[in-house]
């Protein structure tokens, strides 16, 4: 008889430990519901795990990072408004290894989303990459375009919120408490006054845009 075989055999309820975060599973289930992580992969457990914090309950994706760990308190102070929905969708989409995550809010306000969560550098590639396109672009094919893109916000939006979460967290913890507070501050939670400047620039752009436009064709 292989002993080695039969004590690494799971007995019905019994509970097994996640290689990923500690978290106590169920013997039955294939992923943890904590991190998301496979619990049919063997994996070496390393002395910084075993001392890790309950808490930490995932990292991220990079694996060139330091293995510094986003909590779930660091999402909860960097989100600040309506942090409990994005918390759960973020978790959502670790254990089922998705991309794809469905948002009302991204969908239906598009970039003023993007500012208002103070995504501000990924509202300009969007804005600026759908205003050359929109313009080089025949009709309709223009048209497609832009409502495609209206649809990538309501799929991705979530991803692409909590990549920019995580991504300014682990940052944030390379500087001292005090920094790392106001850091957190200025980068996360919400900015209503962005939304008001942001339309007034895009009020602004489209009529430069406009009297240029004609400007060309008088000289013409």
């Amino acid at each position: 008889m292989n002993y080695e075989n039969l004590s690494n055999t799971a007995t019905p309820g019994a509970l097994k430990k996640c290689p990923g975060c500690g978290a106590e599973c169920d013997s039955k289930q294939n992923y943890c519901t904590a991190c998301g992580t496979s619990l049919n992969v063997d994996h070496k457990k390393s002395d910084a795990f075993q001392n890790r914090d309950q808490n930490q309950q995932y990292t991220t994706q990079n694996p060139n990072e330091a293995r510094l760990v986003v909590t779930e308190n660091d999402l909860a102070y960097f989100i600040c408004d309506n942090q409990v929905y994005y918390r759960n969708k973020f978790q959502k989409m670790r254990v089922t290894n998705s991309k794809i995550s469905w948002n009302w809010a991204a969908f239906l306000f598009g970039n003023c989303w993007l500012v208002y969560r103070k995504m501000y550098g990924i509202c300009a590639i969007v804005y600026s990459t759908n205003f050359v396109l929109s313009r080089l672009l025949p009709y309709p094919i223009n048209l497609v375009f832009s409502l495609a893109l209206w649809v990538c916000y309501g799929l991705f939006g979530n991803y692409v919120y909590m990549r920019h979460a995580e991504n300014e967290i682990i940052y944030g913890k390379t500087m001292d408490d005090n920094s790392k507070k106001y850091y957190y501050i200025k980068k996360g939670g919400t900015s209503g006054r962005s939304i008001v400047v942001y339309l007034l620039l895009e009020f602004l752009v489209g009529f430069l845009f406009a009297f240029m436009k004609n400007m060309v064709k008088a000289l013409i």
